[in-house]
Protein backbone atom coordinates (compact mmCIF):
# COMPACT_ATOMS: atom_id res chain seq x y z
CA UNK A 1 0.00 0.00 0.00
CA UNK A 2 1.59 3.31 -0.99
CA UNK A 3 2.93 5.65 1.72
CA UNK A 4 0.93 8.90 1.53
CA UNK A 5 3.01 10.82 4.13
CA UNK A 6 4.31 14.10 2.65
CA UNK A 7 8.01 14.79 2.61
CA UNK A 8 9.09 18.16 4.12
CA UNK A 9 9.33 20.79 1.47
CA UNK A 10 12.46 23.03 1.31
CA UNK A 11 11.87 26.74 0.89
CA UNK A 12 13.02 28.06 -2.47
CA UNK A 13 15.79 30.29 -1.06
CA UNK A 14 16.79 28.18 1.94
CA UNK A 15 20.29 26.66 1.64
CA UNK A 16 20.59 22.96 1.71
CA UNK A 17 21.98 22.05 5.18
CA UNK A 18 23.91 19.25 3.58
CA UNK A 19 25.76 21.63 1.34
CA UNK A 20 29.13 23.05 2.48
CA UNK A 21 28.89 26.54 4.02
CA UNK A 22 31.28 28.91 2.27
CA UNK A 23 32.00 32.46 3.62
CA UNK A 24 32.21 34.94 0.83
CA UNK A 25 34.02 38.35 1.20
CA UNK A 26 35.35 37.84 4.76
CA UNK A 27 38.88 36.81 5.53
CA UNK A 28 40.78 36.43 8.85
CA UNK A 29 44.13 38.14 8.58
CA UNK A 30 47.35 36.57 9.69
CA UNK A 31 48.70 37.72 13.07
CA UNK A 32 52.13 39.33 12.78
CA UNK A 33 54.56 40.56 15.39
CA UNK A 34 54.38 44.08 13.96
CA UNK A 35 50.58 44.09 14.14
CA UNK A 36 50.57 42.88 17.74
CA UNK A 37 53.13 45.51 18.76
CA UNK A 38 51.20 48.31 17.05
CA UNK A 39 47.98 47.22 18.76
CA UNK A 40 49.63 47.15 22.16
CA UNK A 41 51.29 50.54 21.65
CA UNK A 42 48.02 52.06 20.48
CA UNK A 43 46.18 50.72 23.51
CA UNK A 44 48.89 52.06 25.82
CA UNK A 45 48.75 55.50 24.20
CA UNK A 46 44.96 55.58 24.61
CA UNK A 47 45.28 54.61 28.28
CA UNK A 48 47.87 57.32 28.92
CA UNK A 49 45.78 59.93 27.11
CA UNK A 50 42.75 58.96 29.18
CA UNK A 51 44.81 59.47 32.35
CA UNK A 52 45.99 62.98 31.45
CA UNK A 53 42.84 64.76 32.72
CA UNK A 54 43.01 62.67 35.90
CA UNK A 55 46.65 63.68 36.46
CA UNK A 56 45.76 67.33 35.90
CA UNK A 57 42.95 67.08 38.47
CA UNK A 58 45.23 65.48 41.08
CA UNK A 59 47.95 68.11 40.64
CA UNK A 60 45.58 71.04 40.91
CA UNK A 61 42.76 70.04 43.25
CA UNK A 62 43.91 67.26 45.58
CA UNK A 63 45.58 68.55 48.75
CA UNK A 64 48.71 66.39 48.84
CA UNK A 65 49.57 66.67 45.14
CA UNK A 66 48.84 70.39 44.97
CA UNK A 67 50.92 71.30 48.04
CA UNK A 68 53.92 69.08 47.25
CA UNK A 69 53.91 70.19 43.63
CA UNK A 70 53.71 73.87 44.57
CA UNK A 71 56.65 73.61 46.99
CA UNK A 72 58.90 71.93 44.42
CA UNK A 73 57.85 74.40 41.73
CA UNK A 74 58.67 77.28 44.10
CA UNK A 75 62.14 75.83 44.66
CA UNK A 76 62.76 75.22 40.97
CA UNK A 77 61.49 78.69 39.96
CA UNK A 78 63.39 80.51 42.74
CA UNK A 79 65.55 83.24 41.18
CA UNK A 80 67.43 84.57 44.22
CA UNK A 81 68.78 82.79 47.32
CA UNK A 82 67.19 83.16 50.75
CA UNK A 83 68.89 83.50 54.12
CA UNK A 84 66.78 81.00 56.07
CA UNK A 85 65.40 77.87 54.43
CA UNK A 86 62.53 76.30 56.40
CA UNK A 87 61.88 72.59 55.87
CA UNK A 88 59.68 70.01 57.60
CA UNK A 89 56.23 68.46 57.57
CA UNK A 90 52.75 69.99 57.51
CA UNK A 91 53.00 71.15 61.14
CA UNK A 92 55.88 73.34 59.95
CA UNK A 93 54.03 74.42 56.81
CA UNK A 94 51.07 75.60 58.94
CA UNK A 95 53.12 76.72 61.95
CA UNK A 96 56.10 78.74 60.71
CA UNK A 97 55.33 82.10 59.07
CA UNK A 98 58.34 83.20 56.97
CA UNK A 99 57.39 86.88 57.20
CA UNK A 100 57.48 86.74 61.02
CA UNK A 101 60.60 84.58 61.15
CA UNK A 102 62.45 86.79 58.68
CA UNK A 103 61.51 89.96 60.55
CA UNK A 104 62.74 88.56 63.88
CA UNK A 105 65.97 87.10 62.45
CA UNK A 106 66.66 90.06 60.18
CA UNK A 107 66.75 87.91 57.07
CA UNK A 108 64.70 86.52 54.20
CA UNK A 109 62.91 83.20 54.75
CA UNK A 110 61.11 80.62 52.63
CA UNK A 111 58.92 77.80 53.93
CA UNK A 112 59.25 74.67 51.76
CA UNK A 113 57.66 72.28 54.28
CA UNK A 114 55.22 69.69 52.94
CA UNK A 115 53.26 66.67 54.10
CA UNK A 116 54.50 63.79 56.20
CA UNK A 117 55.89 60.89 54.19
CA UNK A 118 59.59 60.15 54.20
CA UNK A 119 59.65 63.81 55.26
CA UNK A 120 63.30 64.17 56.33
CA UNK A 121 64.42 62.23 53.27
CA UNK A 122 62.54 64.60 50.97
CA UNK A 123 63.88 67.56 52.99
CA UNK A 124 67.42 66.40 52.23
CA UNK A 125 66.55 66.20 48.51
CA UNK A 126 65.14 69.73 48.57
CA UNK A 127 68.22 71.04 50.35
CA UNK A 128 70.48 69.25 47.86
CA UNK A 129 68.53 70.89 45.00
CA UNK A 130 68.91 74.29 46.67
CA UNK A 131 72.66 73.79 47.27
CA UNK A 132 73.24 72.90 43.61
CA UNK A 133 71.39 76.02 42.55
CA UNK A 134 72.55 78.66 45.04
CA UNK A 135 75.09 77.21 47.44
CA UNK A 136 74.55 77.13 51.22
CA UNK A 137 71.89 79.31 52.88
CA UNK A 138 72.69 81.25 56.04
CA UNK A 139 70.72 78.71 58.09
CA UNK A 140 68.19 75.89 57.83
CA UNK A 141 65.23 75.39 60.18
CA UNK A 142 63.61 71.94 60.53
CA UNK A 143 60.24 71.48 62.26
CA UNK A 144 58.47 68.12 62.64
CA UNK A 145 55.32 66.88 64.36
CA UNK A 146 55.87 64.19 66.98
CA UNK A 147 54.49 61.40 64.76
CA UNK A 148 56.04 62.37 61.39
CA UNK A 149 59.54 61.14 62.08
CA UNK A 150 58.21 57.69 62.93
CA UNK A 151 56.71 57.23 59.45
CA UNK A 152 58.39 54.52 57.39
CA UNK A 153 59.20 55.01 53.72
CA UNK A 154 56.70 53.76 51.14
CA UNK A 155 57.43 53.86 47.39
CA UNK A 156 54.03 55.41 46.64
CA UNK A 157 55.04 58.51 48.60
CA UNK A 158 57.32 59.45 45.68
CA UNK A 159 54.39 59.77 43.27
CA UNK A 160 53.39 63.30 44.32
CA UNK A 161 56.92 64.71 43.82
CA UNK A 162 56.85 66.46 40.40
CA UNK A 163 60.29 65.37 39.22
CA UNK A 164 61.27 63.02 36.37
CA UNK A 165 61.35 59.35 37.28
CA UNK A 166 64.67 58.27 38.74
CA UNK A 167 65.22 61.52 40.66
CA UNK A 168 65.73 59.44 43.80
CA UNK A 169 69.01 58.18 42.31
CA UNK A 170 70.33 61.63 41.41
CA UNK A 171 69.77 63.56 44.65
CA UNK A 172 71.51 63.23 48.00
CA UNK A 173 71.10 60.81 49.66
CA UNK A 174 70.42 58.44 46.75
CA UNK A 175 67.63 55.94 47.29
CA UNK A 176 67.80 52.43 45.89
CA UNK A 177 64.51 51.00 44.64
CA UNK A 178 64.02 47.49 43.38
CA UNK A 179 62.79 47.04 39.77
CA UNK A 180 59.33 46.13 41.11
CA UNK A 181 59.23 49.31 43.23
CA UNK A 182 60.29 51.44 40.27
CA UNK A 183 57.50 49.94 38.14
CA UNK A 184 55.05 50.59 40.99
CA UNK A 185 56.07 54.27 41.23
CA UNK A 186 55.84 54.74 37.45
CA UNK A 187 52.43 53.07 37.26
CA UNK A 188 51.02 55.10 40.15
CA UNK A 189 52.37 58.31 38.63
CA UNK A 190 50.98 57.78 35.13
CA UNK A 191 47.83 55.71 35.77
CA UNK A 192 45.87 57.67 38.39
CA UNK A 193 42.53 56.41 37.07
CA UNK A 194 43.46 53.00 38.41
CA UNK A 195 45.63 53.84 41.45
CA UNK A 196 43.85 57.00 42.64
CA UNK A 197 40.33 56.15 41.49
CA UNK A 198 38.64 57.37 44.67
CA UNK A 199 40.11 60.85 44.14
CA UNK A 200 39.86 61.23 40.37
CA UNK A 201 36.27 59.98 40.31
CA UNK A 202 35.03 62.97 42.32
CA UNK A 203 34.35 65.23 39.30
CA UNK A 204 32.07 62.50 37.95
CA UNK A 205 30.41 61.25 41.14
CA UNK A 206 30.23 64.49 43.15
CA UNK A 207 30.96 67.37 40.76
CA UNK A 208 29.48 69.92 43.20
CA UNK A 209 32.18 69.03 45.75
CA UNK A 210 35.10 67.96 43.57
CA UNK A 211 36.92 71.30 43.49
CA UNK A 212 36.46 72.46 47.08
CA UNK A 213 39.17 70.57 48.97
CA UNK A 214 41.53 73.55 49.10
CA UNK A 215 39.05 76.41 49.30
CA UNK A 216 39.34 76.78 53.11
CA UNK A 217 43.13 77.02 53.14
CA UNK A 218 45.42 79.58 51.58
CA UNK A 219 48.92 78.69 50.38
CA UNK A 220 50.87 81.93 50.40
CA UNK A 221 53.79 82.76 48.07
CA UNK A 222 56.32 82.36 50.91
CA UNK A 223 55.12 78.78 51.54
CA UNK A 224 52.99 79.32 54.65
CA UNK A 225 49.63 77.54 54.58
CA UNK A 226 46.97 79.54 56.40
CA UNK A 227 44.05 77.55 57.80
CA UNK A 228 41.02 78.26 60.02
CA UNK A 229 40.38 76.67 63.41
CA UNK A 230 38.53 73.35 63.61
CA UNK A 231 38.00 72.33 67.27
CA UNK A 232 36.09 69.17 66.32
CA UNK A 233 39.02 67.95 64.24
CA UNK A 234 41.36 68.70 67.15
CA UNK A 235 39.40 66.37 69.44
CA UNK A 236 39.16 63.63 66.82
CA UNK A 237 42.82 63.61 65.83
CA UNK A 238 43.98 63.84 69.45
CA UNK A 239 41.85 60.83 70.38
CA UNK A 240 43.24 58.83 67.45
CA UNK A 241 46.85 59.70 68.29
CA UNK A 242 46.31 58.96 71.98
CA UNK A 243 44.96 55.53 71.13
CA UNK A 244 48.05 54.86 69.05
CA UNK A 245 50.35 56.17 71.77
CA UNK A 246 48.84 53.87 74.38
CA UNK A 247 50.04 50.76 72.56
CA UNK A 248 53.25 51.09 74.56
CA UNK A 249 55.57 50.90 71.54
CA UNK A 250 58.65 53.12 71.72
CA UNK A 251 58.45 56.03 69.30
CA UNK A 252 61.75 56.29 67.46
CA UNK A 253 63.01 57.72 64.21
CA UNK A 254 62.28 55.55 61.19
CA UNK A 255 65.25 54.39 59.12
CA UNK A 256 64.36 56.62 56.16
CA UNK A 257 63.91 59.71 58.32
CA UNK A 258 67.11 58.99 60.23
CA UNK A 259 68.95 58.72 56.92
CA UNK A 260 67.41 61.99 55.73
CA UNK A 261 68.44 63.79 58.93
CA UNK A 262 71.96 62.41 58.65
CA UNK A 263 72.17 63.80 55.11
CA UNK A 264 70.89 67.20 56.28
CA UNK A 265 73.43 67.32 59.11
CA UNK A 266 76.15 66.13 56.75
CA UNK A 267 75.40 69.04 54.40
CA UNK A 268 75.48 71.41 57.38
CA UNK A 269 78.91 70.13 58.39
CA UNK A 270 80.27 70.19 54.83
CA UNK A 271 79.06 73.72 54.00
CA UNK A 272 79.28 75.30 57.45
CA UNK A 273 75.72 76.54 57.95
CA UNK A 274 73.73 75.98 61.17
CA UNK A 275 70.67 73.72 61.34
CA UNK A 276 68.00 74.42 63.97
CA UNK A 277 65.75 71.44 64.76
CA UNK A 278 62.40 71.77 66.55
CA UNK A 279 59.44 69.58 67.38
CA UNK A 280 56.21 71.19 66.25
CA UNK A 281 53.23 72.54 68.21
CA UNK A 282 50.73 70.20 69.83
CA UNK A 283 47.26 70.35 71.39
CA UNK A 284 47.41 71.01 75.15
CA UNK A 285 44.90 68.25 75.87
CA UNK A 286 47.28 65.70 74.36
CA UNK A 287 50.45 66.78 76.13
CA UNK A 288 48.93 66.02 79.53
CA UNK A 289 48.74 62.30 78.72
CA UNK A 290 51.61 60.23 80.19
CA UNK A 291 51.78 58.21 76.96
CA UNK A 292 52.45 61.38 74.96
CA UNK A 293 55.09 62.58 77.39
CA UNK A 294 56.93 59.26 77.06
CA UNK A 295 56.73 59.47 73.26
CA UNK A 296 57.95 63.06 73.23
CA UNK A 297 60.91 62.27 75.47
CA UNK A 298 61.90 59.30 73.30
CA UNK A 299 61.88 61.37 70.12
CA UNK A 300 63.58 64.30 71.82
CA UNK A 301 66.35 61.99 73.01
CA UNK A 302 66.88 60.62 69.50
CA UNK A 303 67.01 64.10 67.98
CA UNK A 304 69.34 65.35 70.71
CA UNK A 305 71.70 62.48 69.99
CA UNK A 306 71.76 63.33 66.29
CA UNK A 307 72.25 67.04 66.95
CA UNK A 308 75.20 66.23 69.23
CA UNK A 309 76.96 64.54 66.30
CA UNK A 310 77.15 67.76 64.26
CA UNK A 311 78.87 70.96 65.49
CA UNK A 312 76.47 73.13 63.50
CA UNK A 313 73.22 71.42 64.62
CA UNK A 314 71.05 72.70 67.46
CA UNK A 315 67.92 71.18 68.96
CA UNK A 316 66.02 74.30 70.00
CA UNK A 317 62.91 72.64 71.50
CA UNK A 318 63.30 71.61 75.12
CA UNK A 319 59.60 71.27 75.91
CA UNK A 320 56.32 70.73 74.02
CA UNK A 321 54.71 73.94 72.82
CA UNK A 322 51.02 73.47 73.71
CA UNK A 323 48.08 75.35 72.19
CA UNK A 324 44.37 75.50 73.03
CA UNK A 325 41.89 73.72 70.76
CA UNK A 326 40.46 77.01 69.45
CA UNK A 327 43.95 77.88 68.17
CA UNK A 328 44.36 74.72 66.11
CA UNK A 329 43.14 73.09 62.91
CA UNK A 330 43.83 69.63 64.38
CA UNK A 331 46.06 68.35 67.19
CA UNK A 332 49.37 69.35 65.50
CA UNK A 333 48.36 72.08 63.01
CA UNK A 334 47.97 75.74 63.93
CA UNK A 335 45.70 78.37 62.41
CA UNK A 336 46.52 81.56 60.55
CA UNK A 337 46.19 83.51 63.83
CA UNK A 338 48.13 81.21 66.18
CA UNK A 339 51.03 80.34 63.84
CA UNK A 340 52.72 83.76 64.28
CA UNK A 341 52.98 83.12 68.04
CA UNK A 342 54.71 79.80 67.50
CA UNK A 343 57.02 81.44 64.96
CA UNK A 344 57.90 84.19 67.45
CA UNK A 345 58.87 81.57 70.03
CA UNK A 346 60.95 79.65 67.48
CA UNK A 347 62.76 82.85 66.45
CA UNK A 348 63.60 83.63 70.10
CA UNK A 349 65.15 80.19 70.51
CA UNK A 350 67.24 80.58 67.34
CA UNK A 351 68.43 84.06 68.36
CA UNK A 352 69.46 82.71 71.75
CA UNK A 353 71.65 80.07 70.11
CA UNK A 354 73.17 82.68 67.79
CA UNK A 355 73.92 84.92 70.76
CA UNK A 356 75.70 82.11 72.56
CA UNK A 357 77.77 81.40 69.45
CA UNK A 358 78.81 85.07 69.23
CA UNK A 359 79.77 85.31 72.89
CA UNK A 360 81.88 82.16 72.63
CA UNK A 361 83.72 83.53 69.58
CA UNK A 362 84.43 86.83 71.37
CA UNK A 363 85.56 85.11 74.56
CA UNK A 364 82.71 86.57 76.59
CA UNK A 365 80.88 83.35 77.32
CA UNK A 366 81.81 80.15 79.09
CA UNK A 367 84.74 78.17 77.75
CA UNK A 368 83.81 75.33 75.35
CA UNK A 369 83.42 71.99 77.07
CA UNK A 370 86.26 69.49 76.86
CA UNK A 371 86.34 65.91 78.16
CA UNK A 372 87.36 65.89 81.81
CA UNK A 373 86.01 69.36 82.51
CA UNK A 374 82.86 69.74 84.56
CA UNK A 375 80.05 71.23 82.43
CA UNK A 376 79.54 74.93 83.08
CA UNK A 377 76.17 76.51 83.57
CA UNK A 378 72.95 75.16 84.97
CA UNK A 379 71.68 73.66 81.74
CA UNK A 380 72.73 73.30 78.10
CA UNK A 381 69.63 75.36 77.34
CA UNK A 382 70.30 78.07 79.95
CA UNK A 383 68.69 81.36 79.12
CA UNK A 384 66.60 79.94 76.29
CA UNK A 385 63.44 78.92 78.09
CA UNK A 386 60.51 81.07 77.00
CA UNK A 387 58.84 83.27 79.59
CA UNK A 388 56.91 81.31 82.19
CA UNK A 389 58.91 78.10 81.87
CA UNK A 390 60.33 76.63 85.07
CA UNK A 391 63.38 74.38 85.06
CA UNK A 392 62.98 71.54 87.50
CA UNK A 393 66.29 69.78 86.86
CA UNK A 394 69.34 71.85 86.02
CA UNK A 395 71.70 68.99 85.27
CA UNK A 396 73.31 68.50 81.87
CA UNK A 397 72.63 65.27 80.06
CA UNK A 398 75.77 63.47 78.98
CA UNK A 399 76.30 62.88 75.29
CA UNK A 400 77.79 59.85 73.62
CA UNK A 401 81.30 61.07 74.33
CA UNK A 402 80.66 61.84 77.97
CA UNK A 403 80.21 65.57 77.44
CA UNK A 404 77.08 67.70 77.57
CA UNK A 405 74.66 66.90 74.80
CA UNK A 406 73.64 69.82 72.63
CA UNK A 407 69.90 70.30 72.99
CA UNK A 408 69.65 67.60 75.67
CA UNK A 409 66.35 67.00 77.41
CA UNK A 410 65.86 69.31 80.36
CA UNK A 411 62.95 68.68 82.69
CA UNK A 412 60.87 71.71 81.83
CA UNK A 413 57.17 72.06 82.38
CA UNK A 414 54.98 72.24 79.32
CA UNK A 415 54.40 75.80 78.16
CA UNK A 416 50.92 76.65 77.01
CA UNK A 417 50.88 79.25 74.26
CA UNK A 418 47.59 81.01 74.70
CA UNK A 419 46.06 84.03 73.09
CA UNK A 420 48.07 87.11 74.00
Amino acid sequence: MPDHRECPQQAPNEPDPQEELILVGEKVGRATVRGIVLTMVGALVLVLLANLPASWYLRNYIWQYRIVGSKWETLQDLQTPVDTLVLGDSSCMMGVVPEVLGRRLGSTSLNLARHAAPVALEDSWMLDTYLRKFGPPRSVVLVYAFFSLREEFKPESLVSIPLPLGFWNRLNPPLTLSPAQQVQVAARKHLPIYYASSSVSRPVLTPWNAFRELEKVELQPDGFLASPANPESVDQTAAAHLEELQTGARWTLSDSNRRGLQALLGASHAHGFPVYIALGPVYEGLVQAPAFQTCWQDLHRDLAGMAASCPQAHLVTDQPMAFAREDMQDDVHLTRTSAPRYTEHLARQILAFRLRAVTRREGLGPRPWRPGRKPLGASPLNGMHPPGARVRDSGCVAGAGGGPQRGAVAQVEVQRVGTP
